[in-house]
């Protein structure tokens, strides 16, 4: 009876460090989702001016070609970026996944502050 007790009892609360771990796991999803909607205008505006910038049909100043290459970057990283979100989703909701979450969330935050200073330098 003593062993039913003990095997019920941490069947329990592994039960509950997994409800644990998937309700974490879509918060910081649900989070890397928003910061990925909040990124998009800025994204968007920065490769507007750089577009801008490439079709004057001349030779592009030293910092139009800094510029145009700061945000070929950022278009870059955020395009790996919605395709990493993409593809976390199709996992498992299990450590490994937290962890890519948790890095996705930490690019993403990096990411928006670069384009926000991007921005703001530019204008």
């Amino acid at each position: 009876m003593k062993a039913v007790f003990i095997f019920l009892t941490l069947a329990l609360a592994m039960s509950q460090c997994r409800q644990s771990l998937d309700a974490h796991i879509r918060s910081l999803h649900d989070q890397n989702q928003e910061k990925v909607k909040s990124l998009e205008r800025t994204i968007n505006d920065l490769v507007s001016l750089r577009n801008s910038i490439n079709i004057q049909g001349r030779a592009l100043t030293p910092e139009e070609i800094n510029f145009t290459g700061m945000v070929n970057d950022v278009e870059y990283t955020y395009r790996e970026a919605l395709q990493e979100l993409g593809e976390l989703r199709k996992l498992p909701a299990d450590s490994s996944r937290l962890e890519k979450e948790q890095t996705l969330n930490t690019v993403l935050s990096e990411l928006n502050a670069r384009a926000d200073s991007i921005l703001q330098n530019r204008n």
